[in-house]
Order: C-alpha cells, then sequence, then structure tokens
C-alpha cells in the first residue's frame, strides 16, 4: 500500500453493513480501505472459530416484512423461511409464553421489542457464510489491528490517524462504531462540525450487545422459540438455539448502554446473571 495513497473512502469497522457499503462503492469504481480496530474482520458478526472450523455467530433472524434487498444484492443465494413460534419465557417454576414487556421498563427496551416480534424470517445462510462470500467479492484493501486514534479533516481530503501513529487519507469517511466514540476524534470546529454536533454524538442513545455463544454435543432443547428471560434484577436476555453441520449452540445476548459496555466489573456481572437466569430454565445447562 502506497504511503501516499489517497482512497476515495474510509470504512471504520467491517461488520456485514461495513462490506456491503464497501462492495457498492467498488461498484461505483471507487477505492476503499477498510479498517478494523480487532485482529478479525467482523465486528458484530465475526465468525466463531472451533478447530480449523468457523460458524456463526449466533441465530440470524429478523421479524416478519423487515427488507434485506441490499444484502441479498451481494448474496443472491440468500433466503428466508418464516417461523411462526413465538417468545417463550421461564417464570413460576413453568415454561410459558412470553406476552410482552408490559410494566416492565428495562434498558433498550425498543430493541428487545423488535426482536421479540414474531413470525420471524430465519436466513439459510449463516453469517460466517454471509462474510466469506462478501470478502471473496474483494471490498477492498483492509488494515486489522488498528485503532483510529485522532481524525483530521482538510478542504481536500480526511486523514485517519491509527494506533497513534500511522495515517491514511480518503476524500470521504464511513463511520460504522458506536456514534459517540466519535466525540472524542471530531475536531472542535470546521468542516461542518460544530459544538451541537458534537453534542448530540455525545448524547446519542446506542446499544451494546453482550453475547454469550455455548457449543454443545447435544441440543439442550429442541424448540427453536426465542427464550426471553429475566429475573428480579430486570436484566433481560434472550436465548436461541441453532444448528449447523454437525454443531449445536445455544446463543444468549443482552444489551446494556454503550459507554458502560467496557466496564468489566458491570459486564462480568451481566454475565453472572444470565447464566442464573439459563439455570433458573435448564438446571442442568451448566
Amino acid at each position: 500500500m502506497s504511503k501516499n495513497k489517497v482512497f476515495d473512502a474510509l470504512i471504520v469497522g467491517s461488520s456485514i453493513p461495513a462490506l456491503c457499503t464497501a462492495l457498492e462503492l467498488k461498484a461505483l469504481g471507487k477505492s476503499t480501505l477498510i479498517i478494523e480496530a480487532q485482529e478479525d474482520i467482523g465486528g458484530l458478526h465475526k465468525p466463531i472459530a472451533i478447530g480449523e472450523n468457523t460458524y456463526g455467530a449466533g441465530q440470524w433472524f429478523l421479524p416478519e416484512g423487515t427488507t434485506y434487498e441490499s444484502l441479498k444484492k451481494w448474496v443472491p443465494e440468500l433466503t428466508t423461511t418464516t417461523d411462526d413460534q413465538g417468545p417463550i419465557t421461564f417464570q413460576n417454576g413453568q415454561v410459558q409464553p412470553f406476552l410482552g414487556f408490559a410494566e416492565h421498563n428495562p434498558e433498550a427496551l425498543e430493541v428487545y421489542s423488535y426482536l421479540t416480534q414474531h413470525p420471524r424470517q430465519f436466513f439459510n445462510l449463516s453469517t460466517a457464510q454471509v462474510m466469506a462470500q462478501l470478502l471473496e467479492q474483494e471490498p477492498g484493501e483492509i488494515v486489522t489491528q488498528s485503532q483510529v486514534t485522532q481524525l483530521q479533516f482538510t478542504d481536500d481530503d480526511i486523514t485517519v490517524t491509527i494506533n497513534g501513529s500511522k495515517d491514511y487519507r480518503g476524500k470521504t469517511l464511513y463511520y460504522f462504531e458506536e456514534p459517540s466514540s466519535l466525540t472524542d476524534l471530531l475536531p472542535d470546529t470546521g468542516h461542518g462540525v460544530t459544538k451541537s454536533t458534537k453534542q448530540k454524538l455525545g448524547k446519542a442513545e446506542t446499544w451494546a450487545a453482550i453475547n454469550l455463544n455455548y457449543h454443545m454435543q447435544q441440543p439442550v432443547t429442541e424448540t427453536t422459540s426465542l427464550h426471553v428471560l429475566y429475573g428480579s434484577k430486570q436484566i433481560f436476555c434472550l436465548g436461541q438455539t441453532y444448528q449447523e453441520p454437525g454443531q449445536h449452540f445455544f446463543h444468549w445476548t443482552t444489551f446494556v448502554p454503550s459507554e458502560v459496555s467496557e466496564d468489566s466489573e458491570h459486564t462480568g456481572s451481566l454475565v453472572k446473571e444470565i447464566k442464573r437466569q439459563i439455570k433458573r430454565m435448564y438446571p442442568q445447562f451448566f
């Protein structure tokens, strides 16, 4: 990669939407550089490695009627099937249909409400398979283990500083990380960046997912229903069994405000609560 090269687009993050954006730009004849902070490509959709194989990061579904044509453009064989089984919960020692949040008002309520809608569309391909197909189409140059530490704007281009030392230049910037993280990177003035803009970004209500993926020898349950579990602390978690060839998984997730997602003590207490709720429903799970 030439030190003085100026890319048409710099893309921060490497999730599935980021890769689709890169492919859209490539189709327009634009040069792109994808910048990923982690060691591996994928972000939220980073595949799970077991031995020499990789698997999807959780069962992939959308509420019925949600469109995904922009993704299907790059993965034409992607299709969905409909599952009308409603979500279930575990209360008073019994498995029951989950009828909604009623008087409960958990953090990220709008996210939970969206994900618990049914019927649901299940994709025929895993996130790992979709990621592989997107990468096969060479969406652009890629650098990993590259944390953005500074942004500089001029009239001609944008300079992204990586790990406090290395610079990349581009004509446009696409940012797929948390919006609030931009507040410390954007300059205070100039090029459309105002104080109010930075304040709005800093106050943006965004959520981070805390995920647990269990790889099992045998499925713990035969139901494909979405599990919605919560206890006295009103910490909700969603669970979903899924299978890939020869492998069984149980994926659990809860959502927290993005600003506390890096707090290891807080995250640790959430993980303990999720495990406690799983054990209530499936005493032999662990």
